[in-house]
């Protein structure tokens, strides 16, 4: 196997354009694989030969230089013991590595089958390759998504609520090739179509942008900003007057948002904690949700949930949700429930057990569904929740334990999405921020600042309408599947039956 030196710089380009475009100049998207296209399938003078496992290793190149630019905040996670997140952090950047490796895989295979036409199926490749590593809730992990790069231009993702998230991947992927297939044949003409396609998108988009809405609700999020160590400490008594101080500045309100793990301690054992609360709740006057872990002693062994709490007034404790998509090898190990024996091993990984109940809460004037942390990057998740009834979206967080990093800047910006995606606002509440209100247009209001303390109160309006999305789901993700998948059986139908004749 030969093996060149430039084509794997070509590809690691290609990584390094992806984390431009992530942090710095979203456009970078558009064109960030065509040094990868060119270097595994283009000009001879930079290709190598026409080998998939080749192509996968340079595919695989791309894949680990990206995650390593984009996850290496991971490592400021604080856990006792760091060398399993050492251990853990490498299988990541390998797992991003094999995701770009099988596209540029399967890409090579369908080249030497199919030619030229093989350049029109990247799209399709790639779409479904982050659509399948997106729909376990065991091993799940869709961050970084090719679409979120345009997360800062909400105009031009105003058909989300038909696509999802995939469509805009594969416009992005799509603008790709055709930029490379101008490139090679030389014809400019393709440039002036891709630009009157966006042109269109952005014209259409802005409609959406200036819709104004009318406020149904109004919602407060407390940003109490209280320190992992002090969190580690419990120290309840001063976790709760700051959380009765901040909330007391809220006046004429029809709910508080508090964070992730607000509460301390344990809900579900009728301890003191539970009756501080309710006596907090009953003196506002006003529905509060709250994170919190919760102990269920219905089960054996007792089970631990990551849970979020609704109390309404002279009501108390009026339900919980369940955390459903758990971070897998942070909060749990991916199916210990199928096979008991991985609870015994200890990484330092939590021991919570996932939710099963798509919970929907009801405050009188509207009905909404909680989005603990990470669950918010899964929009088939909130799909349950939508056809459920949910009127509006909470999610709470607690991401100051990736520090000052990139981490809760990239957490926070795919919450976006879901808000386009259903037209219905999101409310989000982090404890060291970033919190915000986003409108079902996408666009954010009085977003905060990271690590500070502070409290914020908007209008929101409820969900009036039910999207394409919200009704039918990935059709679109699922097309791209069956166009990869039938062409790629096709040509090893065909591989099979030459090799049989003689």
């Amino acid at each position: 196997m030969k093996f060149k030196a430039h084509a794997y710089f070509f590809a690691a380009v290609t990584g390094l354009l992806l984390l431009i475009a992530f942090y710095f100049l979203p456009f970078f998207a558009f064109f960030s694989f065509i040094p990868l296209i060119f270097v595994c399938y283009g000009a001879n003078s930079i290709r190598m030969e026409k080998s998939p496992k080749q192509s996968f290793a340079l595919g695989f190149t791309s894949g680990f230089v990206f995650s390593v630019g984009l996850l290496y905040w991971i490592l400021a996670l604080q856990i006792p013991n760091k060398s399993w997140l050492y251990a853990g952090i490498l299988l990541l950047f390998i797992y991003y590595g094999l995701c770009f490796g099988i596209f540029t895989f399967l890409v090579s295979f369908l080249e030497k089958r199919y030619g030229k036409v093989y350049l029109f199926l990247i799209p399709f490749v790639w779409t479904t390759i982050e659509f399948i590593r997106s729909l376990s809730s065991q091993l799940g992990f869709p961050w970084g998504s090719l679409a979120y790069t345009l997360t800062p231009y909400p105009s031009l993702v105003q058909f989300l609520p038909y696509t999802g998230i995939h469509g805009v991947t594969f416009l992005i992927m799509l603008v790709n090739v055709l930029l490379y297939y101008t490139i090679v044949k030389k014809k400019p003409i393709v440039i002036v179509a891709i630009i009157a396609v966006f042109a269109l998108d952005y014209v259409w988009g802005r409609r959406f942008m200036e819709i104004t809405y009318s406020p149904s609700l109004k919602v407060a999020i407390i940003q109490s900003n209280i320190a992992p160590e002090v969190k580690l400490e419990g120290n309840p008594k001063y976790r709760f007057a700051l959380l009765d101080s901040l909330s007391r500045t809220v006046t004429n309100c029809d709910l508080i948002v508090w964070p992730e793990t607000a509460i301390p301690g344990y809900m579900g054992l009728g301890t003191h904690k539970e009756e501080i609360i309710t006596k907090i709740v009953d003196s506002l006057g006003v529905p509060v949700v709250a994170g919190a872990a919760r102990v269920d002693f219905e089960k054996s062994p007792p089970a631990l949930h990551n849970s979020a709490y609704l109390f309404i007034p002279r009501e108390g404790i009026v339900g919980f949700y369940d955390k459903v998509y758990l971070v897998p090898f942070g909060e749990r190990l991916p199916f210990d429930d199928i096979f008991p024996f991985l609870r015994r091993l200890h990484f330092g990984q939590g021991d919570f057990s996932p939710g099963k109940n798509y919970k929907v809460f009801s405050i009188g004037k509207g009905k909404f569904s909680t989005l603990i942390c990470f669950e918010s990057i899964f929009p088939r998740l909130v799909r349950q929740f939508v056809r459920n009834g949910a009127q509006f979206l909470v999610n709470i967080t607690e991401d100051s334990w990736f520090g000052r990093t990139a981490g809760p800047y990239q957490h926070a910006n795919m919450a976006i999405f879901r808000a386009i995606e259903y037209r219905m606002p999101l409310v989000r509440c982090g404890n060291s921020g970033i919190s915000f209100f986003v409108f079902p247009n996408g666009k954010v209001e009085q977003e905060t600042r990271i690590f500070t303390r502070r409290v914020i109160v908007s209008d929101i309006p409820l969900k009036q309408e039910e999207t394409f999305y919200a009704r039918h789901g990935d059709v679109f993700a699922w097309a791209c599947v069956i166009l990869t998948v039938l062409p790629l059986c096709a040509a090893i139908f065909r591989r099979h039956n030459k090799d049989e004749q003689p």
